[in-house]
């Protein structure tokens, strides 16, 4: 396990610094680079192109003309020493669960990354064959693909939980990496979490929602920070459409942000992370298509009288104290003093747009989604989505009242 992912991280950190050696920094942005969580996200999003054969050219492609594009993009932030402590303290409440499933989701995730240890990306070959009926037909594989490749193509239940553990992690990385570009405190991340009991639980589980939000935030924080990579854009933009369906909506909605606040500042890398994220999209349902895999989220009709419905539903599980305690009373409460700088607006923004393109898509995907908003189980797992943002909204909106306003 450690080799595949040193391997897939290192390349990760090769390419990001790669574009700097004709400056002679090198050597700077290479260690920054292989210090930085991001970059096993790099490696993955290449790894998955492979996987993909000729589906995956597309992928590559948009990857290879970010990689040209990087021009000027400052090294990661060393993340400080209260990051690394948050980083610490999550690690120990992740990798303390027992390494076997415990949700009932979690055997479909680890079913699908079991395929890995027959060969490298026979997971996405089984995806696109329909004969084999795999389950929730259609969804992309990236995240089980991902488990299989960290945990060393071993068919082996603890190594996959395990490796499914590290990969929150490194989403959580991500975050915080791009988060320290911010200067924002991460350490106060925990006391915003102690509020959102649901966070926590999720956090010892092998979902997908939290990594997604969490890769959401990472995307954010790249197009509104100092740094502005493309290259890390375009890497999360493929990561994010490739792990989830929803995961299009957050990159959507980071890029609309970042082009609405800081406009010409944030255009190449939003744009790049825009066609990444689309390009992905369309390869793995392209790719669909010709094989004729019926998609689980297939059939879609817009239905505007589920429309209050849909709003009635987030608010009342927005509002369940059991789940949620006064996470998102304190959000809604954050708003107007994290818009008085540039970095809140961007991020209210980005919350915004991700809950209207949510609640859209509830009212236009096939009928079982909405019967899932219906039953219970499928809100509050979109709002895991959104926690990131709403903590680190509420963060920002910390930070605005100890300082001056500012443009």
């Amino acid at each position: 396990m450690a080799v595949a992912g040193l391997v897939l991280h290192g390349l990760g950190a090769l390419l990001r610094a790669l574009p700097h050696a004709r400056r002679g920094a090198l050597g700077a942005h290479a260690a920054a680079a292989l210090a930085s969580p991001a970059s096993l996200f790099v490696g993955l999003a290449v790894a998955y192109g492979v996987a993909l054969r000729l589906y995956g050219l597309p992928i590559l492609s948009i990857l290879g003309l970010a990689l040209v594009l990087e021009r000027r993009a400052a090294p990661p932030v060393r993340p400080s020493l209260g990051a690394l402590t948050v980083l610490a303290a999550l690690s120990a409440l992740v990798l303390a669960r027992p390494m076997t499933p415990t949700f009932w989701d979690e055997f479909v995730w680890l079913g699908k990354a079991r395929l890995e240890s027959v060969g490298f990306g026979a997971g996405v070959r089984e995806a696109l064959d329909p004969s084999t009926h795999l389950m929730p037909p259609g969804y992309p594989m990236f995240w089980p693909s991902a488990v299989g490749w960290l945990a060393g193509a071993q068919d082996d239940l603890g190594a996959l939980t395990l490796a499914t553990s590290l990969l929150l992690l490194a989403a959580a990385g991500a975050a915080v990496d791009a988060w320290a570009s911010h200067r924002l405190e991460p350490q106060r991340a925990v006391l915003v979490a102690l509020v959102a009991p649901f966070v926590w639980i999720h956090a010892r589980s092998t979902y997908v929602d939290l990594p997604v939000g969490l890769l959401g935030l990472a995307l954010a924080f790249e197009l509104t920070g100092p740094r502005r990579s493309p290259f890390m854009a375009a890497a999360l933009g493929v990561a994010l459409a490739a792990t989830k369906d929803e995961g299009v909506a957050h990159a959507a909605a980071a890029v609309a942000a970042g082009l609405l606040v800081h406009r010409g500042e944030a255009r190449k890398p939003a744009l790049l992370a825009a066609a990444a994220a689309l390009v992905t999209a369309l390869a793995w349902h392209g790719s669909l298509a010709l094989h004729e895999v019926p998609r689980d989220h297939g059939g879609s009709v817009f239905v505007p009288a589920f429309l209050p419905r849909a709003l009635a539903l987030f608010v009342r599980h927005a509002t369940d104290l059991r789940t949620w305690g006064l996470f998102w009373a304190a959000t809604a409460a954050a708003l107007p003093f994290a818009w008085r700088s540039r970095e809140g607006r961007a991020l209210g923004l980005a919350l915004a747009i991700d809950l209207v393109l949510a609640v859209v898509a509830i009212c236009a995907g096939p009928p079982r989604v909405r019967a899932f908003a219906e039953n219970g189980t499928l809100v509050n797992r979109i709002l895991l989505q959104l926690w990131p943002l709403g903590a680190a909204l509420v963060l920002e909106a910390a930070r605005g009242v100890r300082r001056p306003s500012r443009p």
